[in-house]
């Protein structure tokens, strides 16, 4: 078995290489050539694509820079000043990110700027220190920010001071957590929102008008981002292969789009999609494109849909007695894999719809809601004693002690061979799949627990 996985979507051609990423550990390699023209590997310590990405360009710009001669000399890394040197990060960071992650990262240098008012000592980037760190951090909380806020902040920080280090106009990361010495990270964790239940989502497409109820069963039945529903054309539509297309490309109004995972992927179509694909009228001829859903002349489609449909969506609150803060169109992709669950759909083939490669990104949605667990938790049942008379079925009453749980268990290594129907947990039936069901089962009824894929009720 080979080290480096075999996934398409972890071969990644970036900067002067290309990135891999360790089968095991998860761990981004970047691969490059060296002055000798052997190819070299080397760690990028990140295990998130996007950080590797960024890491690797900036270490490609740093291989250009000395084969050129552009080495900044010793003495003069860090005696820049701060606010110019973040200014270009966040130019730098066009490429690599949409426009709300942008705007957020501009928000933490904007507050960093107001911090380093308060500190006059620290102008010039060798002024930046794990105690200077250290107050920022507290001084934002000081304001009001939350642990996982100040967590963001110093992710933030971090990632520009590692982009100064890679043009080698720092020396070292002053917000690099060290455990024992400088711990600048809680290591906070969000509070897990709750997402919809199947009733909450009926209630949804009830009270929502009908422009806004076809986009809503988009998002839910096929885990879109609200930016992926924003630029879905009707070429994206498979219809012969039943499946949409979410890749990178050129609209066909000369619009260059990026998914947010930087990678091609299908989503299958169900019932309910065909249908709300049918009513927009978007299976049409070949050659003949257009947008999937259908918006007003703007500068950007997805900030404008997304704007418009979260404020639709909000104010349905009081009218279906949902709290405001549960409504985001987020919770419709969280809903969508809660479903997947729910359906016992495999995760790998859940990771592949919604364009996820790290395991515990999907396995934060991937959970049963408080309602289903409870369902769950009534069909589970133990009995009260190995053994006793209430416990073995009439047909075992006469048979010697051997076939109890303790005999059979002891004269037999452990094994206790007693008739496994009658310990079965009480409606098992419910959790096996239709085709298992009906040669264990074969007294169910028709239609009995049938849970095919998934498709949520359209009303």
């Amino acid at each position: 078995m080979s080290k480096w996985s075999s996934k398409n979507t972890d071969r990644i051609a970036v900067g002067r290489g290309r990135l891999r990423k360790l089968a095991k550990s998860g761990v981004w390699h970047f691969h490059y050539k060296n002055q000798d023209g052997g190819w070299t590997s080397r760690s990028t310590q990140h295990h998130d694509k996007a950080g590797a990405i960024r890491w690797a360009e900036s270490f490609s710009m740093q291989l250009t820079g000395s084969e050129l001669g552009l080495q900044r000399p010793k003495g003069q890394v860090g005696k820049e000043l701060i606010s110019p040197a973040l200014e270009e990060w966040l130019q730098s960071q066009r490429a690599h990110h949409a426009g709300t992650t942008r705007s957020s990262y501009a928000s933490i240098v904007k507050k960093f700027a107001t911090f380093l008012e308060t500190q006059p000592a620290v102008t010039q980037l060798r002024h930046l220190t794990a105690d200077v760190a250290i107050a920022f951090r507290d001084w934002a909380m000081a304001l009001g920010n939350s642990r996982v806020t100040a967590d963001n902040n110093m992710v933030c920080l971090r990632s520009a001071c590692n982009y100064l280090i890679a043009k080698e106009r720092l020396a070292e990361n002053p917000f690099k957590h060290c455990k024992h010495k400088h711990p600048i990270f809680f290591n906070a964790k969000s509070p897990t929102r709750d997402t919809y239940t199947e009733a909450e989502y009926i209630a949804i497409l009830a009270a929502a008008t009908s422009a806004d109820r076809p986009k809503f069963v988009l998002l839910a039945n096929l885990g879109l981002r609200i930016s992926e529903l924003a630029m879905l054309e009707s070429s994206d539509v498979d219809t012969s292969a039943n499946v949409i297309h979410i890749r990178n490309k050129v609209t066909h109004d000369g619009v260059q789009y990026q998914p947010k995972d930087k990678t091609d992927r299908c989503v299958p179509i169900n019932p309910d999609v065909h249908q709300i694909l049918g009513e927009i009228g978007v299976e049409v001829e070949p050659g003949s494109d257009r947008y999937v859903i259908s918006l007003p002349p703007t500068k950007s489609r997805r900030r404008y849909l997304e704007r418009t449909l979260l404020d639709n969506l909000k104010r349905l609150a009081k009218p279906i007695k949902i709290a405001s803060k549960k409504l985001t169109l987020h919770n419709f992709r969280k809903f969508f894999i809660s479903q997947c669950a729910d359906c016992g759909i495999p995760m790998a083939a859940v990771m592949r719809w919604v364009g996820h490669d790290d395991m515990q990104m999907v396995m934060y949605y991937y959970q049963l809601r408080d309602k289903s667990s409870q369902e769950a938790m009534n069909t589970f049942q133990i009995r009260k004693g190995a053994g006793s008379d209430a416990d073995v079925p009439p047909s075992q009453e006469t048979q010697p002690p051997d076939h109890h749980y303790g005999g059979a268990s002891k004269k037999r290594g452990g094994r206790a061979d007693v008739a496994r129907e009658d310990r079965t947990i009480p409606h098992a039936r419910e959790y096996l799949g239709n085709d298992h069901a009906k040669t264990a089962f074969p007294d169910r009824k028709r239609g009995q627990s049938e849970r095919g894929g998934f498709e949520p009720p359209v009303r």
